[in-house]
């Protein structure tokens, strides 16, 4: 992309597509450092907190950082040549979101309940959205369960 700055309902488009990989990677990659050979090699560091706080969201194996973390973050902007404003602003929020889902505070924009469930169970809740989770069967809400 050239030096221009992208119409805003290209940058919008591009960010939607950028959502809809990392939801699709980072699930699938996710459940797979759940198996039993990635999990106690690399996986389990992550899950040394079970009550997740913001800087855990990156506290992971370089391994599982670089696999389950970046490249689902960063193959949609290179799939779909972002421009670097909608890169920079992509990353942003992801990065804000990740922190936010791991930090336990509950604002208007995240809810850690989701997150946080999955670092106490360790079976449910492995995507960013929820949309995977809902289609595998492993989505768990509060309202999902009596004890939580």
């Amino acid at each position: 992309m050239g030096p221009e700055l992208p119409s805003l309902l290209g940058s919008f488009c591009r960010i939607f597509g950028f959502v809809f990989v990392e939801e699709i990677l980072f699930f699938y990659l996710h459940r797979m450092f759940h198996t039993r050979q990635f999990y106690r090699r690399f996986h389990s560091v992550h899950h040394e907190f079970t009550a997740p706080i913001g800087i855990s969201a990156i506290y992971a194996h370089p391994v599982e950082h670089i696999v389950v973390n970046l490249f689902p973050l960063l193959l949609g902007p290179i799939l779909l040549r972002a421009h670097v404003v909608e890169l920079w602003f992509w990353l942003a929020i992801a990065t804000l979101d990740t922190i936010n889902s791991h930090c336990g505070y509950y604002t208007p924009q995240s809810n850690p309940a989701f997150h946080d469930f999955h670092h106490e169970s360790f079976r449910y809740n492995f995507g960013v959205l929820g949309l995977l989770d809902t289609f595998h069967g492993t989505l768990m809400t509060k309202e999902s369960i009596s004890v939580y």
